[in-house]
C-alpha cells in the first residue's frame, strides 16, 4: 500500500495507510507513526452580485473571501457568518466590495456572537475581516480583526 493512501474505518488500517479521524473542531488523520494531526481549514473565494436587501451566507468550516460586486451602491446588505457547528476556531471570513454598502448588517447564525468594532457600512475596495475566536455550547464568537 502506498503511504499516501487514505483508510477510513474502525478496523486496523493496512500498514502505511493514513487513517482519518475526528479531531476537536475539525477533521484530522493518524499518521503512520500513530500521531494524530489536524487538517486545517481550506480557503474559498465567493463572488456575488447582490441586490439591495440581499443576504450573503458564508460557507461552513473554511477561510473565505466574499467579493461583492454589485452594479452600484447597495443601500442594505446582510452578511451572515456560520453557526458554531459550522465553524472552526481560527477560521477567517473576509468581505470586500467593489461598491459602497450604505447599511451593512453582520450577523452570526444560531445566536452567533459578533464582537469588536461594529461594521455597519462598507467602503468600496476596503477589506474587512472577522475571525472565529471561540465556540461555546455550539455558539460561535466572531471577532472583527480588520
Amino acid at each position: 500500500m502506498n503511504p499516501t493512501d487514505v483508510f477510513s474505518g474502525n478496523s486496523t488500517p493496512p500498514a502505511g495507510a493514513l487513517r482519518l479521524t475526528y479531531v476537536h473542531q475539525g477533521l484530522g488523520f493518524i499518521d503512520p507513526d500513530g500521531v494524530t494531526r489536524k487538517i486545517e481549514t481550506v480557503d474559498a473565494v465567493t463572488l456575488t452580485t447582490p441586490l439591495t436587501g440581499a443576504t450573503i451566507n458564508s460557507l461552513a468550516k473554511v477561510n473565505e473571501t466574499n467579493y461583492v460586486t454589485p452594479a452600484g451602491t447597495i443601500a442594505a446588505l446582510t452578511w451572515t457568518l456560520p453557526s458554531g457547528e459550522n465553524s472552526v476556531v481560527g477560521q477567517v471570513k473576509t468581505l470586500q466590495s467593489s461598491q459602497i454598502i450604505t447599511a451593512l448588517t453582520v450577523s452570526g447564525l444560531a445566536s452567533g456572537v459578533i464582537s469588536g468594532t461594529a461594521l455597519t457600512a462598507a467602503a468600496a475596495g476596503v477589506t474587512y475581516q472577522f475571525q472565529c475566536v471561540s465556540i461555546v455550547a455550539g455558539v460561535a464568537t466572531w471577532l472583527r480583526i480588520r
